[in-house]
Parts: structure tokens; sequence; C-alpha cells
């Protein structure tokens, strides 16, 4: 087992021996990192520059109580830091970036995880001074740009970009009369996920002001840090840069309507096309010598604001494509935009919400006319602060929070009104997701796709008592034999209660409290998440293939669990092992 102090004798008594070293006492410790209780080292050591020059330079080292779990934080010293910068791999607080944060030192070689630590230290410094990884910029360029480099300096990278497409000429930017969590602008182009987050905005009771920016387009040449620049360094940037847009940009400027100014900007980086820009503060054109409204921005901002600071904005980009990027990896037609209609959304059909939200660009129509009531909570995917809301109501408000950009649409009505008065509402979806989990609407829904009222795919899934098992039933327009899973009594083959249970009406199997229409199937909600869990690569592999031939899945739950309650197991059931999942065959 580590023994984290006496690994960190053990480094310093190696280090000490090579390099000029010391561990600061309390006191230093407080004038220099008054906030900080870790142990730190001062190194003081050479570097090598081009032309073989030795070169003292001084590196702080700070221990993490976990040390050698993780490698040692070096910075460089401010003497050190203002001769040096600005260099690759070394940010504006003097960090110094050696290792990427999947690396992991050998716990078992703290002296070696300290001097490699140096090594690398050392070889930053001397690369940056000599020139040789300048071209380590572009890796960083966002880390650069958003560091404040003086009192006078302003950057934020609380700032929500919202696009499908490039960045064009419709260029628009909110900015919320109040900060929703730490967000304060929102630019877009007015795309349809843009028109989905006002609308969430309008709802949330959030105001906002909306106006026009201005895109330069791809800043095609290097850009080196510092980046606090003024009025007078970007115009005369942008007119070196960008030749042939300079005239726009300054009829951008000159506009009095639009304020403040928002430009932007794309850079090639690492591969992707990222983001950034600023606002030019609206200036003060009552100025001695110019006669009212004669006196042009640019022209203010040049002369009479030339040294004005801008603030730098960093968007993060939130659009469907870097978020599935961001969590599954590139994948193939992540632009297509699937529709599920779903209805019923009790336990079963809210907890699948949860696993079918996993998709960004997935579209929700949910179907239901049930409220969500006290006794529905204990197993629901929503909580006590949805009371007496309308399921469909809630869902959606679920679904927006998780993403305001999402697409959804709700219908606080059975499934049988939407399937005779509204029944494209269903037929525009890619499936309808039946989680009802009552016999005779089911057979009457599948009924609907033999007769070609509804057009799409139809999965079914519903749990028996004590969720012995889960079922999912998917028939298509291709091939329909629903029925066909059903013996003469309406049961499902593939149950795993015994039929018997069933026909003998078994009152363990349905549970009833106190007054009329109380009746419920018991279940729990952790055993709800384990189907779902188990279910969900299936359906979603069905849906994803687009398969035409009918299919149907059972779940086995805790059959040990049914026994003890002298419930019997059906034959189909005890050939199956608890936990796993079946493809059911018609035979």
């Amino acid at each position: 087992m580590i023994d984290h102090e006496d690994a960190k004798k053990i480094a310093y008594e190696k280090i000490k021996k090579v390099e000029n070293v010391k561990i600061l006492s309390s006191e230093e410790r407080r004038r220099d990192f008054p906030n900080s209780s870790l142990e730190i080292w001062e190194v003081s050591t050479e570097i090598l520059l081009d032309d073989n020059i030795l070169k003292p330079i001084k590196f702080i080292l700070l221990f993490l109580p976990d040390f050698p779990l993780s490698f040692p934080t070096v910075l460089l010293s401010k003497d050190d830091y203002e001769k040096t910068k600005h260099i690759p791999h070394v940010d504006v607080n003097r960090l110094v970036c050696t290792f990427q944060n999947h690396s992991k030192p050998n716990p078992d070689k703290p002296s070696e995880v300290v001097l490699e630590t140096l090594r690398r230290s050392k070889r930053i410094i001397e690369d940056g001074l000599n020139g040789v990884n300048t071209s380590d910029f572009d890796e960083e360029f966002m880390s650069y740009w958003q560091s404040k480099y003086s009192t006078k300096d302003s950057v934020s990278a609380n700032i929500i970009l919202l696009t499908k497409l490039p960045v064009g000429k419709n260029l628009k930017f909110i900015k919320l009369s109040k900060s929703f969590n730490e967000i304060s602008i929102v630019i877009h182009q007015e795309e349809d996920i843009a028109i989905r987050f006002k609308s969430f905005l309008t709802k949330s009771g959030i105001y906002f002001t909306e106006t026009q920016g201005f895109f330069l387009g791809n800043w095609d040449n290097k850009l080196l840090p510092p980046f606090d620049w003024t009025n007078r360094q970007v115009i005369d940037l942008v007119k070196t840069e960008f030749p042939l847009k300079f005239k726009e940009y300054c009829d951008f400027l000159n506009n009095k309507k639009l304020n403040p100014k928002l430009i932007l900007f794309s850079k090639h980086l690492n591969g992707e096309i990222k983001y950034f820009g600023w606002f030019h503060k609206t200036p003060n054109l009552k100025r001695n010598g110019f006669r009212p409204n004669t006196l042009q921005p640019v022209k203010a901002m040049s002369i009479f604001e030339g040294n004005e600071h801008l603030f730098r904005l960093s968007p993060e980009l939130i659009n469907s494509s870097r978020l599935v990027k961001r969590s599954a990896g590139p994948q193939q037609n992540i632009g297509k935009q699937f529709i599920y209609s779903m209805t019923g959304l009790g336990s079963i059909g809210s907890n699948l919400v949860h696993f079918l939200k996993s998709d960004p660009n997935a579209e929700f129509r949910l179907i239901d006319n049930d409220i969500l009531k006290p006794e529905n909570i204990g197993r629901h995917l929503l909580g006590f602060s949805y009371l007496n809301w309308y399921k469909t109501s809630g869902i959606e408000d679920y679904l927006k929070n998780n993403s305001p950009l999402r697409a959804v649409s709700i219908r606080k009505s059975s499934i049988y009104d939407i399937i005779i008065n509204e029944t494209e509402y269903i037929n525009e979806s890619d499936i309808l997701i039946v989680c009802i989990g009552e016999e005779n609407i089911e057979r009457w829904i599948a009924s609907k796709l033999e007769e070609n009222v509804i057009k799409v795919p139809i999965i079914f899934i519903w749990v028996e008592p004590y969720l012995a098992g889960g079922h999912c039933v998917y028939i298509t327009p291709n091939e329909n034999n629903f029925s066909s899973f059903f013996d003469e009594h309406g049961l499902f083959k593939f149950n795993i209660i015994h039929r018997d249970e069933y026909l003998l009406n078994n009152p363990i199997l349905t549970l009833k409290e106190a007054g009329c229409q109380t009746h419920f199937t018991p279940y729990a909600a952790d055993q709800v998440l384990s189907f779902l869990g188990v279910l969900y690569p299936y359906i979603s592999n069905v849906i994803a293939n687009e398969e035409k031939n009918c299919k149907s899945f059972t779940w086995v739950g805790n059959k040990s669990q049914i026994i003890s309650n002298n419930i019997r197991i059906s034959e189909f059931g005890s050939n199956l092992t608890e936990g796993s999942i079946n493809l059911n065959h018609l035979w």
C-alpha cells in the first residue's frame, strides 16, 4: 500500500542529487500560495538554448495529497514567466502543461515520476524559446483565447452557439435579461433548434432581446497570443486579414441600430471548425469638433476609443452532431432526425424516455391523457415536483430541460382519439411505441396497422406482476402477426407466470388500495430500470436497422421472488435464466 508522505521523501532525496531543490517553508508557501496547504518544491535548474547556451530557470512543483497517484503540477516562477511568455503549453497562470489528463504515473516509482515531469517541463520551455513548437499554439488556441492577459482584459466562455450549418450571413445573438445557469448570450442563425430554444426561454419566463451579428469568415493565418486586443488593433487586423470584407465590417460597425457589435470568426483547429469572437462596445459619438450625428462609430473606435479593450467570446457549440460525437464518437447518419410517437407514459413509458433521449437528435411526440398522481411517483420517471401535471406535459418539461433544442410535442388525449382524428401525427413519425399495458386497446391499435390506418412500425411493451417478465412485440406494415403471440384466452404465449395463475385470477397478481379504481400491478422501480436497460439495445437495434419483420422479446425477472409468493412459473419461463432477454419464436 502506498505511503504518500514516504513517496515524496523518496522522490526528494533522489531529485536533490541531480537538481537544486528545496521544499518551501510554511512562511514561503503562505507568501506565494496563500490559499494552498500542499507541499511545494522550488527547483532551480537549467535549459539548453539553440546556441548551446545554458539558461537558468526555476520551476515550482505542487504535490497533491494523492502523489504519486498523480503527477506534480508544474508552474514557472513569476520572474521566468515574465521573461518567456508567451510560448506553447504554458498558460497565463504560469502552468506548464506537462501531461494530458489521461496520462498515468507509475505510483511504484515516485522519483521517476518527478524526474519525468521535470524533463518534460524543460523540453517544453526549450522548444518554446527555440521556436520549435510554435505550431502547437493551434492545439491550445482555445485555452489561450479564453485566458485573461491583464486587468483590463475580459473574456467569457459562457456563450452558447446553436447551429446545424457553418455560420454565414444570417448571424444573430440573444441577450438574456438575466443569466440562465451562467449562460447570458446565445448565438444562432434562426435554425429550427434556435426557434425551439427561444420557445423554451419564453415558456420558462426568461426575457431576452435579439439583434444581428457579423461573421468575418475563416481566419486562415496563424494567431499568436496575447489576445488582449483593443479596438484599434482589431480594426487593423480585420483590414489586413479580411480585406474583401473590411468595408462590410465597417458598415456593420457604423450601423447605429445594432448594439453591441458582435463579431464572429471561425478557425480550423485539429480537423474541426471552431468559432471565436468579440464585442465592440458602443462608442461615445459626442465629441468636441464634430457636429451631432456626423462622427461614425468606426472612426470613434479607431481614434478616441482605440485603446479600449474588447470583450472576447469563446462560444460553446451545441448541436446534435457535436453531442453525439462527444458521447458515442463519430457515427454515420448523425443528421437523421428520428421521430418517436409514444403513448402510455406511466412507469414503463416514462422510464423508456430516459433511454430514448440518449439520441440528442430525436424528436418526441407524446400521447397520454393521464395525470401524475402521488401514488405514481414511486416508479415514474418524474418526481414530486410534477404532481398533478399531465404526464405528457411533465415529460415534455423533463426533455426540454435536458435539451431545450429538442423537438417535443404533446397531445393530452387518448391514443384512440389521436388514431381516429389525427392519424398523421403518428404516421409522420418513424415508429409508434405503446406502453399502455391494456390488452383490448393494444389489439385495437394492432388492427389499425392491419387496416393501413397506421403506416409505421409499432412496438408494444408491458410487464407482468412483480416484473416476473417484461415483454416486447414489434410489428410492421410488412408483417403484423400481433395476435399470433396470444392464446385463445388472450394470454401472451411467452409469459413467465403460469397461465393458470391468470385464468384463476390469483388475487396476489393484482393489489388494491381502499377505494374505487385503485387496483394496481405490483413491481418495483429498480426492476423497471433493469428490464428497460437490458431491452433498450435490442429495440434500438430493431429501430436503427428498420427491421421489416416482426420480432418479440421477453426479459426474465426474479423467479425466486415469484416462487416465494407461491406463484407458479410457466414451462417456458422455467427454462430461462433470470436477467436474460430472449427472442420469442412462433412455431
